[in-house]
């Protein structure tokens, strides 16, 4: 039981912080910060 209730607090962070990435205004952006901003999410979403 535990470990479901550990799992729901990360997915929960994860959820969150992909968010937060997900709502940035991408205008004004250097590409390489797009990159960045791209490498953040694909690593939350594939977050083990």
């Amino acid at each position: 039981m535990t470990d479901k209730v550990q799992v729901k607090k990360d997915l929960e962070v994860c959820s969150a912080e992909l968010s937060k990435y997900q709502n940035l205004s991408r205008i004004g952006l250097r590409h390489s910060e797009l990159i960045a901003i791209d490498n953040v999410m694909v690593r939350l979403i594939r977050a083990d």
